[in-house]
Order: structure tokens, then sequence, then C-alpha cells
């Protein structure tokens, strides 16, 4: 994660979801991943550090895709019930400033892969990225209490085609004055 900063210097995140996903039909055959797909396991992660192994029991002869999600367990930003599809829940589209940083989420993927006989690790090395733009809001002067607002922001991820989808206004609330820089 050397890579990857958050506004407040730490990494937000303290567990992973692993969703293991079979391919069903395709939506749109021009673009890679674009496929409905069905979860058949979930398993989760305690995160301590910028490094985990994560171990899964897969069947041979099957095929499979991986969503990796990190977040922060103590929010209810993310909905996970469908780890195809991601939706945030931001209740009436608004965001207290101190829980801005309880949103911090990253994902990675494994696309169509199979589980060869006589195979008994796959290993992957898999790199985590911000599935969404972070925003950053500073003033400069004399910090005042503020909304920072964004109409019709895309409120669903579908982490395997990197695509976006859905509608919410959203408000971020800044009644707290920070030092942080």
């Amino acid at each position: 994660t050397s890579n990857v900063k958050s506004y407040g210097g730490e990494l937000n995140v303290d567990k992973l979801v692993v969703g293991v996903l079979q391919k069903g039909e395709t939506i749109d055959a021009t673009i890679p991943g674009c496929s409905q797909y069905r979860e058949i396991k979930r398993e989760y992660f305690d995160i301590s550090g910028d490094v985990l192994d994560v171990t899964l029991k897969l069947a041979n002869q099957q095929d499979y895709s991986l969503v990796f999600w990190a977040y922060n367990s103590g929010s209810d930003f993310y909905d996970l019930s469908d780890l195809s599809q991601i939706k945030m829940n931001i209740p009436n589209g608004v965001v207290a400033y101190a829980d801005m940083e309880k949103m911090d989420a990253f994902y990675a993927t494994i696309l169509d892969f199979t589980m060869e006989e006589g195979i008994d690790t796959y290993p992957q090395k898999v790199m985590m990225e911000r599935p969404l733009a972070q925003i950053n809001v500073g003033t400069t002067g004399t910090p005042v209490p503020a909304v920072f607002s964004a109409s019709s922001v895309c409120d669903t991820f579908h982490p395997m085609w990197k695509g976006l989808s859905g509608r919410v206004d959203v408000y971020w609330k800044f009644e707290e004055i920070s030092d942080e820089v």
C-alpha cells in the first residue's frame, strides 16, 4: 500500500472480504468482465499492516473470479450483500466530517481463472486500489463550518468491469474544524 495515501495519513481499513464468484451470462461482450456473476463463497480477514496472506479452498476443474474489498468494519457506508455490485449507503445523502475517513475502501479482482487438477496453490499478488476518487476539501484562512455537495454521483461500483451506475446527491457536512494539512 505504499502507493496509496489516505487523507488522515493512515489507511482506515481493517477488514477484507473476498468473494468467490462464477460467471454467468455476458451482458456486454465489448467490456471485459461485463457479465453476470454469482457469488458462491465469501470469507472475511482482519487487516493489520500492509500485506495480508489470503488462503481459499476451491474445487479443481472449476472456473472462478475473485473480488477483494477492504473497508472499515466500523462503518456501514457500503452494502456488501452482492460483491459484483457494491452500493454506497449514505443516509439522507449526508456524510459528517467525522465519518469521512470511514468511507475509505480498496478493491482488486482476479477474473476468470480455472483451478487445475493437481495444483494446490494459485499464488497471485494482488494490488488493491480505490474504487472511487477520494475527495479532499480544505480551506485557507479562518476555517468555518460548511457543506460541500455533489449532484448525481454514481453510487454503485461494479468491480468485475470497473463500471459505475446509479445516481445520488451527496452532502459532506464540515461542522468540526481540523488542523490537518
